[in-house]
């Protein structure tokens, strides 16, 4: 995936030396797949190029080899499962989502995430699963599949400070779910968390050690 630039923010602090400092936010190209994380749901997706879906606990093989699609439908079905179906748009890149896209040629269902009832009231503790109950798991759900969509779109971030004067970087980090103005955002606290350490620093008088009083002879 190529990275790419999202925004870049020049910042000057006249009362610290060096005062101009760069904040880049651009895409995060190092990170792990959210379905490789310790999800609610389980994501079952079948695509002869695309390799999609959850991995198996060594990391190699996709869970979609532990069932047929038929056996897939057949889980679907059954009552005490609760699911969102799984729609890919491939054309110059993927996108995925619970709801079918509006272009038929180049989109279709891959798959289903899903979660079992049993396995819901032993995550929260619960007795019964009541509607309520089961349209929060939904969105759950839901927000699995928007996550793994971040990954897929190459629109997970990461920011860089760095100093202009001497290209020092001063913080970075990444792996972030979250919106550009967000991420600007927590990137200015940090860069301002550092200007108020680096101002106490430089105001602080350095101490000097005590002279020994000379000892009679």
């Amino acid at each position: 995936m190529e990275c790419y630039v999202v925004d870049t923010k020049k910042v000057e602090i006249p009362l610290l030396q060096p005062t101009g400092f760069t904040i880049e936010i651009r895409c995060d190209d190092n990170v792990e797949s959210p379905r490789d994380w310790d999800n609610l749901g389980e994501m079952i997706c079948y695509h002869s190029r695309h390799d999609l879906g959850d991995r198996e606990p060594n990391g190699k093989n996709r869970t979609r080899d532990r069932y047929t699609q038929e056996e897939l439908k057949e889980i679907i079905e059954r009552p005490d499962v609760i699911s969102l179906p799984l729609y890919l748009y491939d054309h110059s890149g993927i996108t995925m989502s619970c709801g079918p896209f509006s272009c038929p040629w180049d989109s279709g269902q891959v798959g289903y995430i899903f979660i079992t009832k049993a396995k819901a009231r032993e995550e929260f503790g619960w007795k019964l699963i009541t509607a309520a109950r089961r349209k929060l798991l939904l969105g759950y759900l839901e927000n699995e599949v928007k996550t793994y969509d971040t990954y897929l779109t190459g629109q997970v971030l990461e920011y860089i400070i760095t100093e202009d004067e001497t290209e020092e970087v001063i913080d970075s980090c990444g792996s972030i779910y979250d919106e550009p103005d967000e991420v600007m955002k927590n990137a200015m606290g940090e860069l301002l968390a550092h200007v108020r350490m680096e101002n106490v620093k430089q105001s602080t008088p350095l101490v000097q050690p005590p002279v020994e009083e000379e000892k009679g002879a």
